[in-house]
């Protein structure tokens, strides 16, 4: 079980640049949606990685002595593995942004 901890925080160029961005196209897009503006300068955002994994092999070895005339050998082996990984990530955000929805009409 492995629990990682990546936050990110985002700068005043990654807000804008990035986040702010979205909200624009989204405007540019939808002209009827609300006009959203982030007010903040940095962003941070807490992430928390959880990958728990499972697994189990079984592994069997056989070996033919003098198989068909004397001092001939023979080995085999048959192995079988079963894994599984998950990938849990748990993360919020707070930003304070200015809306306007426009005007009616």
């Amino acid at each position: 079980y492995l629990h990682t901890d990546g936050p990110v925080t985002f700068k005043q160029d990654g807000v804008q640049g990035i986040l702010q961005k979205v909200f624009d196209e989204l405007k540019e897009e939808n002209p009827k949606a609300p006009h959203i503006k982030i007010t903040d300068k940095e962003i941070f955002i807490p992430g928390t990685f959880k990958t728990p994994s499972y697994g189990v092999a079984l592994f069997h070895q056989s070996t033919f002595e003098d198989l068909f005339t004397e001092g001939l050998s023979f080995t085999a082996g048959l192995r079988f593995d079963y894994e599984k990984a998950e990938l849990r990530y748990d993360t919020n955000i707070e930003m304070n942004t200015l809306i306007d929805m426009g005007r009616p009409g």
